[in-house]
């Protein structure tokens, strides 16, 4: 093989070379890329399904979008570069159906469904929702099956179930909420019973007990014994709704 045909050969192996380097550039960096972009899309295709339906959605870094930064105008960047951090149904007209866009932000921090039409079959989204830290289904429809998913909310801070169809039963669950700081139970209709479990959550500092299946001596002396929990009754006569023994 004369010199021509060997610097051809060297050639011909060095652009196959290069081509299959490049493939393999495009298979490492374009994999992770294209996923990034499609997670992207799919939560601002979220957000904007969300705002539709009245939801109050706010970023995690609320300093980051000024008012003329080029991620207010373009919101296919902001769901690119930061996280949904709060989403707040309150009071809106919605159901189980318009939780599934939830599913997009697996980072969230604050829901907010308080006095909406949600039942344990909207809240199954919380097995993808594990960093929340607020927590408001006061006046939902939900029950115990909710409470075993709010269970695994090993971040959750604050929590108000009032005026839900939780009983005794499910509260037992809650005591693995090894953060939680404040918990609202009012308008439930628990009884002594459920008294146990909450006195197993160390961080707990604030209880409402309003309107529960429970006499008022119970409720003083489980006080007594658990002095660093603030325990609100809604007046100053009576705590429950059945009369002490």
């Amino acid at each position: 093989m004369d010199g021509q045909s060997k610097l051809r050969e060297r050639r011909r192996r060095w652009i196959r070379l290069s081509c299959w380097l490049l493939v393999a550039l495009v298979v490492v960096a374009g994999g992770p890329l294209g996923l990034l972009i499609r997670s992207a899309r799919g939560k601002h295709r979220a957000v904007l399904a969300l705002r539709e339906r009245g939801a109050a959605v706010r970023y995690r870094d609320e300093a980051l979008p000024q008012p003329d930064h080029q991620l207010e105008r373009h919101e296919f960047l902001q769901g690119l570069l930061v996280e949904v951090a709060l989403v707040d149904f309150g009071d809106r007209d919605v159901g189980d159906d318009d939780l599934a866009w939830l599913e997009e932000f697996p980072d969230l921090e604050t829901l907010v469904l308080r006095n909406t039409r949600v039942t344990d079959r909207g809240l199954s989204c919380l097995t993808r929702l594990r960093r929340l830290k607020y927590l408001d289904l006061h006046g939902t429809q939900i029950g115990d099956a909710t409470l075993a998913l709010v269970a695994e909310e090993t971040d959750l801070q604050d929590l108000d179930l009032g005026e839900t169809r939780v009983t005794d039963a499910g509260i037992g669950s809650l005591s693995r909420l090894a953060q939680l700081r404040s918990l609202d139970l009012s308008g439930t209709k628990l009884t002594a019973a459920a008294l146990k479990p909450l006195g197993r959550l160390s961080q707990l500092r604030w209880l409402g007990l309003a309107e529960v299946l429970v006499d008022r001596a119970t409720l003083d002396a489980w006080s007594r014994a658990h002095s660093q929990i603030v325990v609100s009754s809604g007046d100053d006569a009576a705590t429950a709704s059945l009369p002490a023994r």
